[in-house]
């Protein structure tokens, strides 16, 4: 069994120097933002939870 390794897919690990560091700076900004509004999503997520588990109790007819 012989394995044949591309040189283009072989390097696709390693950063392709032609990319911008404005580039890198705008990905990593994007990441950062999709993981702010993401920990805000699920916090909401938990407060909705515990103000029906509140509500639930406190006004049960």
């Amino acid at each position: 069994m012989t394995i044949v390794v591309d040189d283009e897919k072989s390097n696709a690990g390693i950063q392709n120097p032609e990319i911008k560091p404005q580039q890198q700076d705008r990905k990593r900004r994007l990441i950062i933002i999709g993981d702010i509004i993401s920990i805000i999503g699920v916090s909401l997520l938990f407060t909705a939870a515990i103000l029906d588990l509140f509500i639930d109790t406190t006004f049960r007819p």
